[in-house]
């Protein structure tokens, strides 16, 4: 079976999603911290048991792209930003809080990252 390579309109709906997904996660984040949790240690259980999703792989609709791909072709995040999967990376630095403060701090950069790949690819 021929591997099917992502036209720029796809990525350019995925990362809508992929934002979309981080945007929700943050209001349940928000909402962890509104609570008085912001202290607690964030865990992927936690959020899926509110919201049915979490930081993983699992649920972003870039990865769910990419890996469909065969990982033959690059996703955006790594073609443009350092990637998630290394050291001091967005996702690596979310992963690694220690708080739900943290959390929702460091996934500014994640949305910034995936603001800036929304422009790249809006007009293509």
């Amino acid at each position: 079976m021929p591997v099917r390579i992502p036209s720029k309109q796809s990525i350019y709906k995925v990362v809508i999603g992929s934002l979309e997904h981080w945007k929700k996660m943050r209001k349940c984040v928000r909402k962890i911290i509104k609570s008085g949790n912001g202290m607690d240690r964030p865990t992927r259980q936690v959020m899926l048991e509110m919201i049915q999703t979490d930081w993983s792989g699992e649920y972003c609709p870039l990865c769910a792209l990419f890996s469909g791909c065969g990982s033959q072709f690059m996703c955006p995040i790594e073609q443009y930003a350092i990637g998630c999967n290394y050291s001091g990376s967005a996702w690596r630095e979310v992963s690694a809080r220690s708080t739900w403060d943290g959390w929702l701090f460091a996934s500014n950069d994640i949305m910034r990252i995936l603001t800036n790949l929304k422009r790249r690819f809006k007009d293509v």
